[in-house]
């Protein structure tokens, strides 16, 4: 036989499916998925989520520790944030050679890596452009997994190190 259900029970078993779901749908998509690392020493890492919004800015060496010391993510859009970056290296005087700075810019996007690497470095030489330092943006998409992955972690290199 099948129990008759009052309204007030179905609607709190709506509710909490709805609840649920609507939970895991937001960690699907506030979570991490991504990263871009910016290498010039100092090393940046840079985790966004599926929504290309930034999650956290974490420094990958002493000299990204000391620049980015007193830096907190306040804006999570990818561009400011970028800017940002850039901002700060020009500032800490990292920009110092006259002739070319090169910048190793490594992506890795669960979702669309060669969208990302191109709209990242497009982003990156224009507004490098746009305050005229004489740069050259290198990049590579990350495709480390399993032991390599896991050799790199165990010593501390940045990521872009080891492609």
């Amino acid at each position: 036989m099948m129990k008759k259900l009052n309204g007030k029970s179905e609607i709190k078993k709506i509710a909490g499916a709805a609840a649920v779901t609507l939970g895991a749908l937001g960690f699907y998509f506030l979570a991490p998925s991504g990263y871009i690392a910016l290498d010039l020493n100092p090393s940046i890492e840079i985790r966004t989520n599926r929504l290309d919004q930034v999650v956290s800015v974490k420094a990958v060496n002493e000299d990204a520790k000391r620049l980015l010391a007193d830096y907190k993510v306040t804006d999570h859009d990818l561009e400011d944030v970028l800017e940002d970056m850039v901002d700060l290296l020009d500032g800490g005087g990292y920009f110092h050679n006259k002739d070319q700075n090169d910048i190793l810019v490594t992506v890795k996007d669960d979702k669309a890596s060669d969208e990302t690497v191109k709209r990242v470095n497009a982003f990156l030489e224009d507004y490098m452009e746009q305050c005229q330092l004489d740069t050259r943006i290198l990049d590579q998409q990350s495709i480390l997994t399993g032991r390599f992955a896991r050799r790199r972690k165990n010593m501390r290199f940045p990521r872009a190190k080891w492609l």
